[in-house]
């Protein structure tokens, strides 16, 4: 359990208020959220919604109205150690960092990965953050293959894994673990009573590819 590491990311948005002349304050509004992830290597994996802030929720009366945040940076760290961002893709809902070497000599390991072909009720475990209320062990056992990403909450690639067990928030970017004990996945979304997870050879891929390995 110790891979799992909780994150926090602070977004800095491009601020509408104005000055008594009618001119931007050149302000940033910060938002602070808490996330969950893992080391495994010299990296952290985590999925994008997780560690970026696209839309906020205005609210009025009983009207809610989704808009776009306007960014200007974004900073994910442990520890309030910043880490250094290999990928973060919204498309693929992949993110990818690397430790710095203070935080390394606290959090990296030899963790390993497995591509190994899934099946139908594998039995598999998750370290997951339920409602973010510390770290949770949770068995379950694979119950669909090839998931369309339309029934998976629409993140990312088809062919997401369906557990047969529940996943709520907070959980995602949790890591799923074979019975050997190695990585083949991480949770990513929730729809009706199962939870998903992504195949961990998107993080693998995504992130040799922008770290240009």
């Amino acid at each position: 359990m110790d891979a799992v590491v909780f994150n926090r990311t602070i977004t800095y948005e491009k601020s509408d208020n104005k000055t008594s002349d009618n001119k931007s304050d050149n302000k940033a509004v910060e938002y602070k959220t808490n996330g969950t992830g893992f080391v495994m290597g010299d990296k952290y994996y985590t999925v994008d919604h997780v560690v970026s802030k696209y839309e906020k929720m205005l609210v009025s009366g009983a009207l809610t109205l989704v808009v776009p945040v306007e960014r200007e940076k974004e900073i994910t760290s442990i520890d309030d150690i910043p880490l250094e961002e290999i990928v973060n893709d919204r498309n693929a809902d992949v993110a990818v960092f690397r430790l710095p070497k203070e935080l390394c000599a606290k959090y990296c390991n030899d963790l390993a990965y497995s591509t190994e072909p899934l099946e139908i009720g594998q039995q598999v475990y998750f370290i997951g953050n339920p409602n973010n209320t510390g770290k949770v062990f949770r068995m379950a056992r694979i119950g669909r293959l090839n998931v369309p990403k339309e029934m998976n909450g629409g993140h990312g690639y088809d062919g997401d894994i369906g557990l047969d067990t529940y996943a709520v928030m907070g959980d995602s970017g949790s890591p799923v673990f074979n019975m050997k004990g190695r990585v083949i996945g991480v949770m990513q979304a929730v729809a009706g009573t199962m939870g998903y997870f992504k195949p961990i050879k998107h993080f693998i891929e995504t992130g040799n590819i922008e770290a240009g390995k």
